[in-house]
């Protein structure tokens, strides 16, 4: 689905099987040009035992996950859903390659899974006995995978009795409670995202428009992108078919995705103004935005000065940047008629640990280690991936870096992805809404009912 993989823009969509031995790693890690984690993996090369280096059939937990190596070692398998060769999956190697060098007598076979399908996949591999030892999963997946049973047993690791209060204290409580399905703590939060308002700042000073504030209102952007619209350049461009942007906009109107009591509240109150107000913006409905307009036009569109504002979040920054667009960012705007502000869906990425893994202490290790304050920062200052660790959230070089602290803010702002079966299970209702709506089949009312009532009888079969 196009919406939640732009949100999942930090690396989700390749997969490039399983990626075992340290040879690979370090070639890898100097095609990218880095000399400083390139040296490191040659030191790493040096260590007896440190990553397996068989022909990647143990990259799909072949034989179960957690085997022992030869010589007694440990073996742990994990899957990653970074987007091979990103940025962020360079990181993310250079935090293993770390962890490497510190526990000799650990083998880790890493592997690229696909953020879109990993979770699907994980599910085949733990009904087969095979799921890897750790995984990286999203808050909005949680409920789910937290639900399912092999053989009567759940497929993750109920964290609690592995930490002491000071390990769960490096985090904000908002991100632990994100991880937690009922009671079970079911990943450790690494990360966070959202999107937010960012602009071209140049577009707007050389119109002499005033840029983004932080009381902004919804009419005052659709009047600023109205101004900035003309020849090839449009005001606003956004996703109009994208259900996970519009969850922003249903809160600013005044509706909710759920009840308190986590029932399917698609139609409440203001759901439907919200989702009529976010059809306008289309030009053949008499806005602004290119009719079609999809995630991939949008961040075309910014990067090639063609849009003086879109809806994104914090992964795609390091591509606008190097396009030399003076990027800023600004709060989601208030809605006058509701008294609310757009407010986006917050979730949260962690690691979990396979309920079938052989080696728990070690692989609990390894989590804590990835979602450590350390390695945090490093994504934070390196990627802009935005931290859950208390401590990094009030580092100062985070709190001084205008990209990470405005997210941060407009996190603030927004919502936690509840942690629920009905989560995992709302775009497909939601998307088919929103589509109903945009063909003119059904008026808002009718599509986001009909959707509701979909996905209270998906949730209670």
């Amino acid at each position: 689905w196009a919406g939640r993989a732009g949100r999942g823009g930090r690396g989700c969509w390749a997969d490039r099987g399983g990626r075992t031995g340290r040879a690979g790693r370090a070639g890898r890690a100097g095609r990218a040009g880095r000399a400083g984690v390139a040296l490191l993996l040659v030191l790493v090369i040096m260590i007896p035992g440190c990553l397996s280096t068989g022909d990647g059939a143990g990259g799909d937990g072949a034989g179960g996950a957690g085997e022992d190596g030869p010589g007694g070692s440990v073996t742990l398998v994990v899957w990653s859903t970074f987007e091979a060769d990103s940025l962020e999956d360079e990181v993310f190697l250079s935090a293993i390659s770390t962890f490497d060098a510190e526990h000799p007598s650990i083998t880790i076979d890493v592997s690229n899974r696909p953020y879109m399908q990993a979770a699907d996949s994980y599910r085949v591999a733990a009904q087969g006995g095979e799921a890897p030892d750790l995984m990286r999963f999203a808050s909005d997946q949680l409920g789910q995978v937290g639900a399912m049973r092999v053989n009567g047993y759940p497929l993750l690791e109920d964290l609690r009795p592995h930490l002491t209060p000071m390990q769960r204290n490096i985090y904000d409580a908002q991100a632990l409670s994100s991880m937690r399905v009922g009671d079970d703590l079911l990943a450790l939060p690494a990360s966070l995202d959202c999107v937010s308002l960012i602009y071209n700042a140049d577009i707007f000073a050389a119109e002499g428009v005033e840029p983004p504030g932080l009381n902004w209102t919804w009419q005052e952007m659709l009047e600023a992108a109205e101004t900035l619209t003309h020849g090839n350049q449009v005001g606003l461009s956004v996703p109009i078919k994208d259900p996970y942007r519009w969850l922003a906009i249903q809160r600013g109107f005044g509706g909710e995705l759920f009840s308190a009591n986590g029932v399917p509240t698609l139609d409440s109150n203001g759901s439907a103004a919200g989702l009529e107000a976010w059809l306008a913006l289309d030009q053949s409905n008499g806005g602004m935005v290119p009719t079609g307009t999809s995630i991939d036009t949008m961040k075309n569109q910014f990067r090639e000065r063609e849009a003086a504002m879109i809806i994104d979040g914090p992964w795609n920054w390091a591509t606008y940047s190097q396009a030399r667009i003076n990027v800023a960012q600004a709060p989601l705007p208030m809605v006058i008629s509701s008294g609310e502000r757009i407010s986006p869906m917050v979730t949260y990425k962690g690691w979990s640990v396979s309920k079938q893994s052989l080696h728990k202490e070690e692989a609990v290790e390894l989590a804590l280690w990835l979602s450590s304050p350390e390695v945090q920062k490093q994504f934070a200052l390196q990627t802009w991936t935005l931290p859950t660790a208390v401590a990094v959230q009030n580092d100062f070089e985070v709190v001084q870096d205008p990209v990470l602290s405005g997210f941060l803010n407009q996190a603030e702002y927004g919502f936690p992805a509840p942690t629920t079966r009905g989560m995992s299970m709302v775009w497909d209702p939601l998307s088919a809404a929103i589509e109903q709506v945009y063909a003119g089949q059904m008026s808002a009312d009718e599509a986001l009912s009909a959707a509701n009532q979909q996905l209270l009888e998906e949730i209670d079969g």
